[in-house]
């Protein structure tokens, strides 16, 4: 049996829990396992396994060879692969740069396949409990919107999200790395929304607020090279109406030519 076409693509009907656990990702990079729930008339218990060829087989028979390629990425195995595998130049992978671009990209080539399966969540709350729930994928983009603000002499750049139906601030969403999470819905950033993201989340750029000038150079263009920027009227303005006045330079090219030059002064 067959879902509808998704991205183009038939999936089949799947018979496994995803589970997700974000938090490791910078830990060892395990984000995504096979998951069953056993529950009896007295108890229940899960069970997590590796998303190994074998599971994979087991519990999604007929599904595509790349996408299982994809969710294999997510063993032992797979991340071990990542971690090896040399730079151009030669030496160990850079794990911060590298490693995390490679995961970004595969979770964004798996999103359409995550709508055909139950997936659940593992995350620490702010009780410092293991929560353990369903959640799901959005296949939404999120458009980072930024806005400077100042309080008491401090400047500062104001993050939302841009939705469909919405605007929201970004503090209303936990953020995990490239993740962006909302009452157990997942919404994945771009990749370079996320080094963004990290950028001004550095101490250097925090202390930059302290300076408007440092927060000029430092930030505020270097975020206008690639986004977007509502300055909300906080630099003030100083403008100076004055009417120009018109001169000619002249100057010699070669002994043979003159060259004219209009020119506009203003005090």
């Amino acid at each position: 049996m067959y879902l509808p076409f998704i991205n183009g693509i038939y999936l089949p009907c799947i018979d496994m829990i995803l589970l997700f656990s974000p938090e490791k990702l910078l830990k060892d990079g395990m984000i995504l396992h096979s998951f069953e729930i056993n529950k009896t008339a007295t108890s229940i218990s899960y069970e997590v396994k590796e998303l190994s060829k074998g599971e994979l087989q087991k519990k999604i028979p007929m599904l595509a060879k790349d996408t299982s390629n994809l969710l294999q990425v997510f063993t032992q195995t797979g991340i071990s692969k990542i971690k090896n595998q040399p730079q151009k130049q030669g030496g160990s992978i850079d794990f911060d740069t590298v490693f995390i671009r490679k995961i970004h990209d595969t979770i964004a080539h798996l999103m359409p396949f995550f709508p055909s399966t139950k997936c659940y969540h593992r995350i620490t709350e702010s009780s410092r409990k293991i929560k353990t729930a369903a959640c799901s994928f959005s296949a939404q983009k999120p458009v980072l919107r930024f806005k400077v603000t100042k309080s008491n002499d401090h400047l500062q750049i104001f993050i939302s999200v841009q939705l469909p139906e919405g605007i929201y601030p970004l503090n209303e969403f936990n953020r995990y790395h490239f993740f962006l999470e909302k009452n157990s819905g997942y919404l994945l950033l771009g990749y370079r929304d996320f080094r963004t993201l990290e950028w001004l989340e550095s101490l250097e750029i925090k202390q930059s607020g302290r300076r408007e000038p440092d927060f000029i150079k430092h930030v505020l263009l270097r975020l206008e090279e690639t986004y977007k920027v509502d300055r909300n009227d906080v630099f003030d303005k100083n403008l100076i109406n004055c009417d120009p006045r018109r001169q000619l330079m002249v100057s010699e090219l070669s002994g043979s030519f003159l060259l004219l030059t209009p020119q506009w002064i203003y005090d």
